[in-house]
């Protein structure tokens, strides 16, 4: 596990951030249900990057056990494949949740600015 060790705490530090968040828009939609649901697509999209980044850690912990009993060039080529999604995902799509959460956290309503005619 030692390897993935930065991806476990990354993974660990989203998920708080996560939890954080949900607990401070949790008291909110009793006293403004519309302005805690303006963001409501970005709470989606960062959900679901933490849910992905933990099924990559799963897989690559998973394929990283399995690698030294390859079979084959197709496995030799599928299994380190993997590994680079995942390292991949880390790097360039787990980062993108911090500010998510933070847009979150202010209830932002820039959304209820636009008025229609606007279109």
């Amino acid at each position: 596990m030692h390897r993935y060790r930065p991806h476990a705490d990354a993974l660990s530090a989203a998920w708080r951030d996560l939890s954080g968040t949900l607990e401070a828009l949790l008291p909110a939609p009793a006293s403004d249900k519309d302005r805690t649901l303006a963001n409501a697509n970005v709470f989606l999209e960062a959900l679901g990057h933490v849910v992905l980044a933990w099924t990559w850690l799963r897989q690559a912990l998973v394929v990283n056990d399995a690698l030294p009993r390859a079979n084959g060039a197709a496995d030799e080529d599928f299994y380190p494949g993997n590994l680079h999604a995942c390292q991949w995902f880390f790097r360039c799509e787990l980062p993108r949740v911090p500010p998510m959460l933070a847009l979150l956290r202010t209830l932002d309503d820039t959304t209820f600015g636009m008025a229609p005619q606007w279109f």
